[in-house]
């Protein structure tokens, strides 16, 4: 045994205290142990019988370090720590038993029959070993029911094993998925277009709902995206909320009221009730935007979605308007220039009609007895037909030359 003198009158020798030890005769004082490291009993004689205590690593005489995160060391002296289970960590370093070993987030423990053995014991003491409660670790004992089994860490519900090994941590599901058991299972995915949105830990299928642009009757059931003309900007919707009036999505799933915009025919910006184009006005797209006038000549009915609709102004003789006119396109007295077949093109003139200046969308028939090539020809166009003569240019009547000589005689 190592003694120290601590009084200066006279030798009054006593033992090391624990933690410390004197190698040499005659020592005034003990020598402390290195850092983390401790001698077993008072009076110690060598360094070499300063040891690493338990929760600590390192060589005998040298400084000691604490067992790091997901392991322990029982023991004392020289050695490593070990390693917990799969699934398993420390709450903090310097552990000691495996007892201090808990499962990671996203697992829990399950009792899993036919095993010997948890958290460093030989078998576990369960009343109820069909599903695992009431379970208490018992060293040296196996399961009172017959049945030996241990506590492992599997993935709780709405975590999920990737299958990358026992050691492998278990990882959220993530957004859109779920899964209802503790098992180390995948997730499973939500049905179509339903989301668990901003959870990612998911444990049942009922935090699967709508994503925006999609509604569902009611809980459970498969969510449908909302219909043209329609949108949901909403998650979990049973409905869809309807666009402004004569606007549509133009698609399934809006999910905004910007995304309605004006149908063809209809006039008006984003989100806002539309318009219908007016007679002569046209409108191909759905877009927001204005009504566009038909070419020259042309007219539409009302809400027209095409240039298409555009059909040729009827051309009338003022004498007798309710007479048809010849050159129609579509059957009606309209004056579509059938050389063109190009609906966006101006409507001209029929042959023996003229454009008026005044109206400029209508064609008149040339005077009695005169004629014009058709096209675009105003009055001067039209030429008096053999054997008449005059120039209606100049507001002169077509005659027959023997009347024209006795009118201008008399």
């Amino acid at each position: 045994f190592s003694f120290t003198s601590f009084n200066a009158t006279g030798p009054v020798c006593s033992l090391c205290p624990i933690s410390t030890f004197a190698d040499v005769l005659g020592s005034e004082a003990c020598i402390p142990c290195p850092a983390n490291s401790s001698t077993l009993y008072i009076g110690s004689e060598s360094a070499s019988l300063c040891l690493c205590p338990p929760g600590f690593f390192g060589q005998n005489n040298q400084p000691c370090q604490p067992c790091g995160l997901g392991t322990y060391k029982p023991t004392w002296g020289s050695g490593s720590c070990l390693v917990c289970p799969p699934r398993r960590t420390t709450p903090s370093v310097g552990s000691v038993n495996q007892t201090e070993c808990v499962c990671v987030p996203g697992s829990e423990e399950v009792f899993v029959p036919g095993t010997n053995g948890t958290q460093g014991t030989e078998g576990v003491n369960c009343s109820d070993a069909e599903n695992g409660t009431n379970c208490t670790s018992e060293n040296g004992t196996s399961a009172t029911n017959g049945t030996e089994g241990a506590l492992e860490c599997v993935c709780s519900a709405g975590w999920e094993d990737l299958g990358l090994g026992p050691e492998s941590l278990c990882v959220e599901c993530g957004v859109g998925r779920f899964k209802d058991s503790v098992s180390n299972s995948l997730c499973t995915q939500c049905p179509g277009n339903a989301s668990t949105h901003t959870i990612t830990t998911s444990d049942t299928i009922l935090d699967c709902t709508c994503i925006a642009g999609s509604f569902a009757e009611g809980p459970g059931q498969e969510c449908e995206l909302c219909h043209p003309d329609s949108f949901s900007n909403q998650t979990g919707e049973q409905n869809c909320t309807s666009c402004p009036s004569f606007s549509t999505t133009g698609s399934y799933g809006g999910t905004s009221l910007d995304q309605c915009v004006c149908k063809a025919g209809y006039s008006g910006f984003r989100g806002e009730n539309c318009t219908a184009c007016n007679e002569g006005e046209y409108k191909e797209t759905v877009a927001p935007g204005n009504c566009s006038l038909c070419p020259r000549g042309r007219t539409s009915l009302v809400a027209s979605p095409s240039v298409f609709d555009c059909t040729c102004l009827p051309g009338t003789d003022p004498a007798t308007p309710s007479l048809p006119i010849n050159g129609s396109l579509n059957g009606t007295n309209a004056t579509f220039n059938e050389t063109s077949g190009n609906a966006s093109d101006s409507c001209t003139c029929a042959v023996g009609f003229y454009r008026s200046r005044i109206v400029v969308a209508d064609c008149f028939a040339c005077p009695n007895h005169s004629t014009s090539p058709g096209g675009e020809v105003f009055l001067e166009g039209c030429e008096c037909v053999y054997p008449f003569e005059g120039n209606p240019g100049l507001g002169e009547q077509c005659l027959l030359e023997a009347y024209r000589w006795r009118v201008e005689v008399y």
